[in-house]
């Protein structure tokens, strides 16, 4: 075990209160940690702190920094500054200028926040200088001139966001897949699933719209960046994506962000890019195998838990550039020690050419705009196993890495039935729709449902399963008005269309306009049997078919939709008193008289599964929620649990 001996940061003396928040990944993030969109502040944005003259007097200043910067945000009132940057994302990360003396002690309450990257002070008085340099080594400089202030930071902006920039590290825990009473991980099986589908849907002229649109929304005070995306609109394409991406712009920096936190919108939109970008990474995969660096700043927190995970996996969620030239890599450290809660980390990775496609790794450098650096950009979702974790007499920490492939994993199998219990070979934003609904993101469900619709003719058959799938979903977030409204849609197109009839997951029969069924006899009756049972409801040709409820004579009871006698549809079976399962109840999806499709199991204990059944079985993805509250994301096989995941 390896014991880590931490440097004696020079920190200055701030407020007890420790910003705790500002971590950028936890072990164990959950769902919603994950997916938290920071649709306000990216990397780098800057905050100016002046006299309310100050601002009126500097305005070509001001304007010549928001070239330079994503965003500017200008303040003369020291109080609603601090207010303003304790709300930011705790990924954001700022640039503070002041050139106001009286409110300079803003800098011990922001300090020590992670997200405060750099300070830079533009004054004339030279106390300043000797009060605050010696104890504050976040002021980067004290300029007498703003010319000179804007050029330092233009030349800090690239070396700052490479070291400085969040990694989405997500630790795997590698379990025996053959053993059934062990668990996957989770949350792995889930984001690489999400991924994959939505990179296997084609994209549309309208989500580039969007994304633009989007894009210029979020930029809209900085007049670089929307040049930026203008030109991003007009010329981006599959041959120079990567050119795009090595640019100091917002591309990479939103591209990143979004496959860092999940942002499942944002990712949806870009997915054109983002296959572009593999693909190009496949056309000059390295044909040798290559060591590669690169640097980071990152808490105490964050290598306690890489510590626990040698000899284990990790998966970096986003696109992962590195350097061929360890010296470059290193240099972007510096020689002193970070400050507060932050250690140097040094990445060394071995990679090698001989791995399966799925995890393509190049060099870059020929078509990066950059040509001072030897750049090696590996895919995103790359599987790293990290190997040993060394400290050196500088207090750098050196963290060693060899690049691994799907085929390899041992997560694969799992990938693998995600994707055919997913119907993700559709391809399409239904099957994408299906995904999120078993995942229980149903707000995101919802809106997939809805695009789906709109690519759809009115008489499209497809929009029966649809309207199915928005009526659970309503059901699911207890809007019940919406959840019958779409109800009353579905058999309003099923009438329109009557040649129709859903069997099961848009699997149909056919029937002429002269079939027998143009013809029956439909009844609603209630009878009682010698047995004790009793039915209530629609009769089609003396069989069960419609709405019924059925009362067996030991109190098992169903109510919901039959078919020719047969339970098919949504209905709700709750045990009766002289069963084993007395007190459970299920309600969800039938077929052939088997829970089958997305259904909710309520146990007499207080536990409740929320998610996919097949053939009476729990089988495929869902929410598992304990009588405690305590909920967990599974995956089951035939009613083995194969997958849980806090969330």
């Amino acid at each position: 075990m390896i014991q880590l001996i931490y440097p004696n940061p020079q920190v200055l003396v701030v407020s007890p209160l420790e910003d705790d928040d500002d971590y950028t990944y936890t072990q164990k993030p959950s769902c919603e940690e994950c997916e938290k969109e920071e649709n306000k502040h990216g990397l780098y944005d800057a905050i100016w702190l002046a006299s309310t003259n100050g601002i009126g007097e500097n305005v070509k200043f001001i304007e010549k920094l928001r070239e330079i910067v994503l965003r500017l945000k200008t303040f003369d009132d020291a109080n609603k500054c601090q207010v303003y940057i304790d709300q930011l994302s705790a990924e954001s990360r700022l640039i503070m200028i002041i050139s106001d003396v009286k409110q300079i002690e803003i800098i011990r309450q922001i300090y020590h926040l992670r997200r405060i990257s750099s300070i830079y002070i533009c004054c004339t008085e030279i106390i300043i200088k000797q009060q605050w340099m010696s104890y504050c080594p976040k002021i980067k400089g004290i300029f007498h001139d703003f010319n000179d202030l804007i050029t330092r930071v233009e030349k800090d902006q690239e070396t700052q966001r490479k070291l400085e920039e969040p990694l989405g590290i997500h630790l795997l825990s590698i379990i025996d897949y053959r053993d059934k009473s062990t668990s996957w991980d989770g949350e792995f099986v889930y984001r690489q699933s999400l991924l994959n589908c939505i990179l296997s849907i084609p994209s549309n002229e309208q989500d580039k719209n969007e994304l633009i649109s989007i894009c210029k929304s979020e930029y809209s005070d900085s007049p670089g960046e929307l040049r930026n995306i203008d030109d991003f609109e007009k010329y981006c394409s599959s041959e120079n994506i990567l050119w795009w991406y090595t640019r100091e712009c917002f591309f990479q920096k939103i591209l990143n962000r979004a496959l860092r936190q999940q942002n499942i919108h944002i990712t949806f939109l870009l997915r054109r890019y983002i296959n572009d970008l593999c693909e190009a990474l496949f056309k000059i995969q390295s044909t040798i195998p290559l060591k590669v660096y690169r640097s980071q700043l990152m808490s105490k927190s964050e290598l306690d838990c890489l510590l626990n995970q040698v000899n284990k996996h990790i998966r970096i969620s986003s696109f992962f550039s590195t350097s061929l030239e360890r010296y470059i890599a290193s240099f972007r450290m510096g020689d002193g020690d970070p400050q507060n809660d932050l250690v140097k980390v040094l990445f060394e990775i071995d990679a090698y050419p001989h791995l399966k496609n799925e995890t393509p790794f190049a060099n870059i450098s020929s078509d990066s705009k950059f040509d001072n650096e030897i750049e090696v950009l590996f895919t995103v979702g790359s599987i790293f196993r990290l190997n040993a974790i060394n400290c050196n007499e500088d207090h750098v920490y050196t963290i060693k890495m060899t690049l691994c492939s799907f085929e390899e994993h041992e997560l694969k199998p799992v990938l693998d039935y995600m994707k055919s219990k997913n119907g993700m070979q559709q391809r399409n934003l239904h099957a994408f729709a299906k995904l999120l609904l078993n995942m229980g993101k149903f707000d995101y469900a919802a809106e997939c449902c809805q695009r789906f619709i709109h690519q759809l003719s009115s008489d499209n058959p497809d929009l029966i399963d649809v309207y199915e799938d928005l009526a659970v979903i309503a059901s699911q977030t207890g809007d019940f008005d919406q959840s019958l409204q779409w109800q009353k849609k579905l058999l309003s197109l099923q009438q329109t269309i009557p040649n129709i009839a859903k069997v099961n997951n848009s699997e149909r029969t056919h029937y002429s306009n002269d079939s027998p069924q143009s013809s029956t006899e439909r009844v609603r009756e209630c009878r009682n049997y010698p047995s004790g049972d009793v039915y209530d409801g629609e009769f089609l040709n003396e069989l069960y078919h419609g709405h019924g409820i059925y009362t067996w004579e030991n109190g098992d009871r169903y109510e919901g939709m039959w078919k020719h006698n047969h339970r098919e549809g949504q209905g709700t079976w709750t045990w009766g008193e002289q069963t084993a399962s007395a007190g459970d109840q299920y309600c969800g999806e039938w077929h052939a008289d088997k829970k089958h499709g997305y259904g909710e199991y309520f146990q007499k204990n207080g536990d409740i599964y929320k998610g996919q059944f097949k053939d009476d079985k729990r089988d495929g993805t869902g929410i598992y929620q304990m009588k405690n509250g305590q909920c967990f994301n599974v995956v089951y096989d035939r009613d083995h649990l194969i997958s849980r995941e806090n969330i």
